[in-house]
């Protein structure tokens, strides 16, 4: 068995706290002056740790202090513990190799060839064994168990890791203690995330993952300006993407399974910044002022001062209409007053493939190309993979004003 010979990380988790596990991508950003990015992803997978506490009683307390003082300082095999199995019945020594579970949209498929615990109460209670294989109905083991597991027992998928960092160890009584370590996974973390079926607009996906608001969707404005300052006479100031950039943060509630993997999902397929979509703001930049056709290429919406403001411009020139069918993205080509001053007609690039009105279920935010803002990524387990689980990113727009370069052609010099 491949890494059978490393010492096992075989500790169980207390989940008084959430575990916090952090995955980490690499981006090389090259930004323009104007705003404009070039954006290349330098890792294949990103790396991984995950933070756990520890409760020790009894045995483990000594044993956890052994653990590090001897074995503590080189790699180890740790579960994920996220991805716990309850035995659901009793694996027979010398017989039983399948452990029937559901292992659709979980890890366990990036397992295939390596190690799993089993593991009962005490963490010197446990055995090693190799998986075959895996399907969507469990996992094979290369050989059964060399020993019976009851039902209800604990399978956790393991890897390569090593200890980052331990905390330090309180001690309520001489019997108990209390440790937070964090352990590093060493080698590839992949993921195979399932098809975008997000709409597309202009060659990007619109970003549809709307966040909670159990608190503040927070919005960060910046700009790009360059500042001369001789000490002796006026400044002069310069706006070099004439626009606002803009940051937002989001947070995900991401109950179960399904949740869970379409985060993973969302971070894979971008890989940390490299990718680009577009976001919404999520907000109600505009309210419906009157019914529209399916055909309109026109909508009428309460007065924002957009006309007064000089209308479409870089990073206010989207919008995206969410309604009880999905979410449009158009372009607003020009704005116009409206029949009366609490009016403004906005000009669309197409039609809207549906008819509206106002009272309806929608709302009608502005759009512009994002990417993630950051490359680290933190995901909160409260339990096992039907647990709850939490995750938040940040956000940054960008001027998408980049195309493509044509070849330069130069003829070859020749001589008469």
């Amino acid at each position: 068995m491949a890494d059978a010979d490393l010492p096992v990380f075989s500790f169980r988790a207390n989940w008084r706290e959430p575990m916090a596990e952090r995955l980490g991508f690499l981006t090389d950003v090259l930004a323009a002056t104007e705003g404009a990015e070039q954006r290349r992803s330098v890792r294949q997978t990103p790396r991984r740790s995950f933070e756990a506490d520890f409760l020790l009683t009894g045995s483990e307390r000594t044993f956890w202090d052994l653990f590090i003082n001897a074995l503590g300082g080189g790699e180890v095999v740790a579960p994920l513990y996220w991805e716990t199995v309850t035995l659901p019945a009793t694996l027979t020594a010398t017989v039983s190799n399948r452990v029937n579970f559901d292992t659709t949209r979980r890890e366990w498929a990036y397992h295939e060839g390596y190690l799993a615990l089993l593991i009962r109460d005490s963490a010197l209670d446990y055995e090693v064994v190799e998986i075959a294989s895996v399907d969507d109905g469990g996992v094979t083991f290369a050989a059964p168990p060399a020993r019976s597991w009851t039902k209800g027992s604990k399978l956790l998928p393991l890897r390569r890791a090593v200890l980052d960092q331990v905390g330090d160890v309180q001690q309520p009584s001489a019997g108990v203690g209390l440790v937070t370590a964090e352990l590093r996974v060493v080698g590839p973390n992949p993921w195979t995330p399932a098809a975008d079926a997000s709409p597309v607009y202009g060659g990007l996906p619109v970003f549809l993952s709307e966040p909670n608001w159990v608190e503040a969707l927070t919005a960060q404005q910046s700009r790009e300006v360059a500042l001369l300052d001789t000490d002796v006479g006026l400044t002069y100031q310069v706006d070099a993407t004439g626009r606002v950039l803009l940051g937002q943060a989001h947070r995900w509630f991401l109950p179960g399974k399904e949740k869970l993997a379409a985060f993973r999902d969302l971070i894979y397929r971008h890989r940390g910044r490299a990718g680009a979509f577009w976001l919404p703001t999520f907000k109600a930049d505009f309210r419906l002022a009157e019914a529209v056709s399916s055909g309109a290429t026109q909508i009428v919406v309460a007065n924002v001062g957009y006309g007064y403001t000089g209308g479409p411009t870089s990073g206010r020139e989207y919008i995206a209409i969410k309604h009880s069918g999905g979410t449009i993205l158009r372009k607003v080509l020009s704005v116009v007053p409206g029949s009366t001053t609490a009016t403004e007609r906005l000009n669309l690039d197409g039609s809207l493939g549906l008819a509206l009105a106002p009272g309806q279920d929608l709302r009608i935010s502005f759009a512009d190309t994002a990417r993630f803002d950051t490359d680290e990524f933190e995901i909160m387990h409260y339990g096992g993979i039907e647990a709850h689980h939490d995750a938040s990113a940040l956000f940054r727009t960008f001027k998408n004003t980049r195309t493509s370069p044509t070849p330069i052609d130069f003829p070859t010099p020749r001589t008469a």
